[in-house]
């Protein structure tokens, strides 16, 4: 009977190295990818944040077109995308019967990335 238990002692000896082995290689795979997570999360984190301000630059430049095409006053309306986007480049250009709303503005990062959007209003 000793020889049999022995032998079950020994199993068990090697099963235990070999877990503490595969603990030791779970971390470090761990410590490779993880920087790599980080890097796809912030630039995913980036890109939404870039929609958000595209989608509400949008909003804007629309709201001042249907603002020139009911004629509002054009101080009114540079006022009203100067409140509603400080840091944007704002310009109206007219065309004959249209005027064409132009805003640009900075990405959230790099910011050397431009949001340009533009939206026409009837006169």
């Amino acid at each position: 009977m000793s020889p049999q238990i022995q032998r079950g002692h020994r199993i068990r000896a090697v099963v235990t190295l070999y877990s503490i082995k595969e603990r030791g290689s779970v971390t470090a795979e761990l410590a490779t990818v993880l920087p790599s997570i980080v890097l796809i999360g912030s630039a995913l984190l980036n890109l939404f944040a870039s929609m958000g301000i595209y989608l509400h630059t949008s909003q804007i430049a629309q709201r001042a077109a249907e603002a020139i095409t009911r004629h509002e006053d054009l101080t009114s309306v540079e006022q009203m995308v100067a409140h509603a986007l400080p840091t944007s480049h704002f310009e109206i250009v007219t065309q004959g019967d249209y005027s064409i709303v132009k805003i640009g503005t900075a990405a959230p990062w790099p910011k050397t990335i431009k949001i340009n959007v533009s939206a026409i209003a009837h006169n």
